[in-house]
């Protein structure tokens, strides 16, 4: 029955109250108001105009609506929950306010036309459809669940704190959504406006999500996709700028394997390699700083030899240049010697400074020069259209670099024999053995896991000259 049929329905019955006996008892006086104390009827529509607060557990039974009015509030406390079977409608200039629970059954419906918040402590479960309407303040900053069997439409603004828990099949979010806590998606989620990612905001995404093309993205925090996540980026017009961790970030999921190699490991066989099915892709030293004025930057002495091995077997690289400079104007000549280097070759992973050697700490470099340095040798990579990335051991990072004014640049962190690389800011490869065996190497040879699918990431946005 539509809201407006229910209304007259409900006008009817008042002629004929006395003949009620579905009426709540503590409501007598008005029989479409609400207490928050009386258990609600079945097929009833209640107005309510004034500020409401629940003590206790009670239900709306399905076929029964709330209307709360505007300047009316329904407060659910702390140890208190509302569960709605029928349907609550909130209009402009009125509030639900969950610091308890609130349950949101399969086949209900909430829209809101005014303000929606849950605090700290609350638990929203949602199974139902939740309308957030253009206009509308929603924020959630407990528990918030959202099922499968759920339809969310948001087309307001959003604040995502606490928990937040989307499992709907569909959601879309027309408004600016701003994500500060953690947030798991999955199903089909479409973001159309803007969407914020803060700084401790942790998100993680294993269905399929879409960036519209009017939509901005920025994030200071974490995001990464599953094995099953996938993200459809169409801001292109807004974000033209690949070669960033805001836009790198979307396409983190699937653990690749790789090597990083160098004249140490001697003539490598790679058709054995590639046989072994244990590596992705390969990181190759291209070369390595000046040693002195009378010793200039120089190639690895294997570096033609690997490059072309490993293209004739598909197995995708990426390059890296050990750092000897010792000014910023030097290393930007370094970054142009690798480019010299690495024309013409096909490298579909990032290329990559490594800073690690103890001659800074020996020479007092401070973290804003050696950060300076790093910046630098990243400008002059992107600048020629490639994919920049900076490598060195975590404790280096920690000590010696400003990971903040790095944020825009991707790091290969380095931490071997642990099961997680001692670094708190996003890494898209870690380097976590320096004894790995792999058949067609002799010797040692270190190993990788990258966490973005590069080759693809760098054709698809025709970084590194290609197509």
């Amino acid at each position: 029955m539509s809201i407006k049929n229910r209304i007259k329905a409900a006008g009817f019955a008042a002629v004929f109250i006395t003949s009620i006996v579905s009426l709540p008892a503590a409501a007598a006086m008005n029989p479409y108001d609400w207490d928050g104390e009386s258990p609600l009827s079945s097929d009833w529509t209640y107005y309510i105009s004034d500020n409401v607060t629940v003590r206790g557990n009670y239900s709306l039974p399905e076929n029964s609506t709330i209307l709360l009015k505007e300047g009316a509030s329904i407060t659910v406390s702390e140890n208190s929950t509302l569960e709605t079977l029928g349907s609550i409608y909130v209009e402009d200039g009125a509030s639900v306010i969950v610091s308890g629970g609130m349950n949101i059954a399969e086949g209900s419906v909430i829209s809101v036309k005014g303000m929606l918040a849950s605090d700290d402590k609350s638990q929203l479960s949602v199974k139902g459809d939740l309308l957030c309407h253009s206009g509308a303040a929603v924020s959630f900053d407990g528990t918030t669940t959202v099922a499968q069997t759920a339809r969310l439409v948001a087309d307001c603004d959003l604040q995502l704190g606490g928990s937040y828990d989307n499992r709907a099949q569909s959601s879309t979010y027309n408004g600016n959504v701003d994500i500060k806590g953690v947030a798991r998606l999955s199903g089909l989620t479409t973001f159309n406006k803007n969407l914020t990612i803060g700084d401790d905001a942790e998100v993680t995404n294993s269905g399929i999500m879409t960036l519209a093309e009017n939509c901005r993205y920025s994030m200071t925090g974490s995001f990464r996709n599953t094995e099953s996540g996938t993200v459809t980026d169409n801001r292109r017009k807004y974000d033209e700028d690949a070669a960033t961790v805001s836009r790198l970030s979307l396409y983190t999921g699937k653990q690749l394997k790789g090597i990083d190699v160098s004249v140490w490991q001697g003539e490598i066989d790679w058709a054995k390699v590639k046989a072994s099915g244990l590596v992705d892709f390969a990181i190759i030293r291209s070369s390595r700083g000046p040693l002195n004025e009378s010793d200039p930057s120089k190639a690895d002495d294997m570096l033609y030899n690997n490059l072309v091995g490993a293209a004739q077997n598909d197995i995708p690289v990426g390059v890296y240049h050990y750092c000897y400079g010792e000014t910023i104007e030097q290393v930007r000549e370094e970054a142009k010697f690798v480019l010299s280097l690495i024309d013409g070759y096909d490298i579909s992973y990032p290329v990559i400074f490594d800073i690690e050697d103890p001659w800074y700490e020996k020479n007092n470099y401070t973290k804003e020069t050696l950060t300076d340095m790093a910046i630098a040798f990243c400008e002059e990579i992107k600048k020629a259209g490639y994919m920049p990335m900076v490598y060195s051991y975590a404790s280096f990072f920690d000590s010696h670099l400003d990971t903040d004014r790095l944020k825009e640049y991707p790091v290969w962190v380095a931490h071997v024999d642990t099961d997680k690389p001692a670094y708190d800011k996003d890494y898209f490869m870690w380097q976590y053995s320096w004894k790995g065996s792999i058949d067609g190497i002799e010797g040692d040879v270190d190993l990788d896991y990258a966490y973005v699918d590069f080759e693809s990431y760098i054709r698809e946005n025709k970084l590194n000259g290609l197509e």
